[in-house]
């Protein structure tokens, strides 16, 4: 009786265990209504978790679309930006990122020095740009706040940080929509824009606490104003910018016909460490 007794709670025992075992190895849900869950996953997909730098290259077309003709593209700009993110005492992230990029012809790929402006015909110079390093900061108790040399208003500052999601099957698509209102420095115009930054991911990479950075294409569409350079304000219509863009880890692997196209501006600042 005895032995039976020791041997019901050597297994009562066995089994708790493996109980245990099984729930603190259990995977973590994802919530999508949870503001930090949101926070992680975005980090991992616009950058890295670890901290480790992260290069995102683009290509986004602008369009004219004035409301009173047929809307066309007027020319491709190629970015690429560099990223660095650090983790918050109190939860969420701080980030540091500097962006380059030039012109280039919308149908051809060829660099280009102007572009026609779409209502009269006239030229308008672009070249080659940095832009300064900026910033923000994504907390679960503050939501997201940017850092910007200039007055800046957006509908998903000052509120917890949730972003749209539609989870089907194993993929999660999931968009950050901002409205926004700031102050242009040059011209010190104010203008109005909605932006959509978009991903399709894994919904398992989302949850592996292994998987720091989420390696998918990035999406972004922009409706703003007109360019302040083509000196259409008061015309009546929108410029809309779409754009495509994909993550790489090393330096080593950026595209080197951009590299040329900004090695006037950009100098090697984006092997260069980002100051916080």
């Amino acid at each position: 009786m005895r032995g039976s007794v020791l041997w019901l709670g050597l297994v009562t025992l066995i089994t708790t265990s493996c109980a245990i075992s099984a729930a603190s190895a259990a995977p973590h849900v994802f919530d999508p209504a949870s503001p930090r869950d949101n926070i992680e996953a975005w980090v991992k997909l616009a950058g890295d978790t670890s901290g480790r730098p992260t290069f995102r290259v683009t290509r986004m077309v602008a369009y004219a679309v004035p409301e009173d003709s047929a809307s066309r593209p007027l020319f491709a700009l190629r970015s690429i930006s560099r990223s660095e993110y650090r983790r918050l005492p109190e939860g969420g992230f701080e980030s540091r990122s500097l962006a380059c990029g030039a012109y280039f012809d919308a149908a051809s790929g060829a660099p280009i020095n102007s572009f026609a402006d779409p209502l009269d015909g006239k030229q308008v110079a672009v070249a080659p740009f940095c832009g300064k390093v900026s910033g923000e900061r994504i907390s679960a108790v503050r939501g997201l706040e940017m850092t910007a040399a200039f007055p800046m208003e957006s509908s998903i500052f000052g509120r917890p940080y949730l972003l749209a999601w539609q989870i089907d099957g194993r993929t999660a698509h999931v968009e950050r929509v901002a409205h926004t209102i700031w102050t242009e420095p040059g011209s010190g115009r104010r203008k109005a824009e909605t932006s959509v930054d978009s991903f399709d991911a894994p919904v398992s990479s989302l949850t592996d606490p292994r998987i720091t950075s989420i390696d998918v294409p990035s999406n972004y569409t922009l409706v703003t104003e007109w360019m302040t350079a083509m000196k259409l304000a008061g015309r009546p219509g929108k410029m809309l910018w779409l754009s495509r863009g994909s993550k790489l880890h090393s330096a080593a692997a950026l595209p080197a016909d951009l590299l040329a196209a900004i090695a006037s501006v950009a100098q090697g600042r984006m092997v260069q460490p980002l100051k916080w």
